[in-house]
């Protein structure tokens, strides 16, 4: 089975002062720069994620105004 090198990475995201704050992006591997379907979004600090969708493509709706550690991770 081919090893996949998928870019592991740790955003520190500054949200800034609107009434819903929102995080997007898109998550690609490194090597590729290819989208990774179903790479998993966390802000551990709010219990809140999601999953990327076939085009990498994802959102975070409605964080309270802060700054948050964001966990990506691919299997």
């Amino acid at each position: 089975m081919k090893s996949i090198t998928v870019l592991f990475f740790t955003l520190l995201i500054t949200l800034q002062a609107f009434a819903q704050n929102n995080i997007s992006g898109t998550i690609t591997d490194k090597e590729t720069n290819e989208p990774l379907p179903g790479a998993h979004i966390y802000i551990p600090d709010l219990q809140k994620g999601t999953t990327a969708n076939s085009d990498g493509f994802f959102k975070i709706k409605e964080l309270p105004q802060g700054t948050f550690l964001v966990e990506v991770g691919y299997i």
